[in-house]
């Protein structure tokens, strides 16, 4: 792959580890990654901030990403043109968003932005279908889904107006403080996940929506071994948090 310091110059290593949570290194190796996604379309000299992008569908297909439920709403809303095509600079920012070390924050905000399906600046009733649809591979009945999203709502919603606004959300997980720090809990110096990778080998696994309810002392959502697969019970104990990724974008 040729001589990777010459790859980009010194200044533009020194900007994406301004602009990012990674080492010059791990910017080499995030290239790296980007490049084996499309090496018909990556250059190996970024010198002269040539314009190029990668199709989502090959970016959703990473190890990193193609068991998430949400892979698509992630990389669109990291995506320059709205679409899911990712530039370096996109890519970088991704998976910098992503990273153990970002603040919660960051985290939050683009948190909001992958629930906010319509584009319209809010988590609303729709949304709150789509993520549990999403994350019960539509599991639950037409009932069970109306409830959970009208508790939601019920509890976040501080202004009354039957929608989620960013201070909204913003002020409900503050209330469950594991809500993001277990989303990235990975290995130090390894590019994490925020966001679920839908329901794990744990046989119990509790839904980041449901764990919000909890937080505020509501209903959780919680396929238990001593519940019906999908039905609404009281978890048995801590917080609900996000599975997550298992990241294999960096080396240890």
């Amino acid at each position: 792959m040729g001589n990777k310091q010459t790859i980009f110059t010194d200044e533009q290593l020194d900007n994406y580890q301004d602009c990012s949570f990674f080492t010059r290194k791990e910017i080499l190796r995030l290239h790296e990654r980007y490049y084996e996604l499309a090496p018909n379309l990556v250059p190996m000299d970024y010198r002269k901030n040539p314009i190029v992008t990668v199709p989502m569908q090959l970016i959703i297909n990473m190890p990193e990403l193609k068991e998430n439920p949400f892979k698509e709403r992630i990389v669109e809303s990291f995506s320059e043109d709205g679409e899911g095509n990712l530039t370096f600079n996109d890519f970088v920012d991704m998976f910098s968003v992503l990273c153990e070390t970002a603040p919660r924050e960051l985290k939050a905000s683009y948190a909001f932005k992958i629930y906010d399906f319509n584009t319209d600046n809010f988590i609303c009733k729709s949304d709150l279908e789509n993520t549990l649809s999403r994350l019960t591979k539509s599991e639950l009945d037409e009932e069970e889904v109306v409830l959970v999203c009208e508790k939601v709502i019920e509890e976040a919603d501080l202004d009354g107006d039957g929608k989620l606004n960013y201070a909204d959300f913003e002020d409900m997980i503050s209330k469950a403080p594991d809500f993001l720090r277990y989303g990235t809990a990975v290995d130090p110096g390894r590019v994490g996940s925020l966001f679920p990778a839908g329901l794990s080998s744990n046989p119990n696994p509790h839904l980041p929506l449901a764990g919000l309810l909890y937080s505020v002392g509501k209903l959780s959502l919680c396929p238990g071994p001593t519940a019906k697969k999908g039905s609404l019970a009281m978890p048995s104990g801590g917080l609900a948090c996000f599975p997550s990724l298992r990241p294999t974008i960096l080396p240890v």
